[in-house]
């Protein structure tokens, strides 16, 4: 079985999309997916920003906020399974193809 590999991104005072796409690169964590925890809600429309300029520059990225956070912790089971389908329609995400 193929390991993945994950990065796992710490973010609070409301920095702009570009700033977080810039942050990812500096740290050189466009080459895995990262898992994006963001202290504060996000507005739907940063979240469109980090969708397109995201998909533009070919990373994955998965963002996980207050608010998903506290929508999270009211699902009795397979939380995984919610957050992937809160998260990912807005994620740039590859298709895995097994041999």
């Amino acid at each position: 079985m193929a390991q993945m590999l994950f990065h796992v991104l710490l973010v609070w005072e409301r920095p702009g999309a570009h700033n977080i796409v810039t942050e990812i690169n500096d740290a050189r964590l466009s080459s895995g997916s990262t898992i994006m925890l963001y202290f504060g809600r996000i507005s739907e429309t940063m979240r469109r920003q980090l969708t397109r300029i995201t998909r533009k520059n070919d990373m994955r990225l998965i963002v996980l906020d207050e608010a998903l956070f506290l929508y999270l912790t009211g699902q009795r089971d397979a939380r995984l399974k919610a957050l992937l389908r809160c998260a990912v329609p807005m994620a740039h995400a590859y298709r895995t193809h097994r041999k």
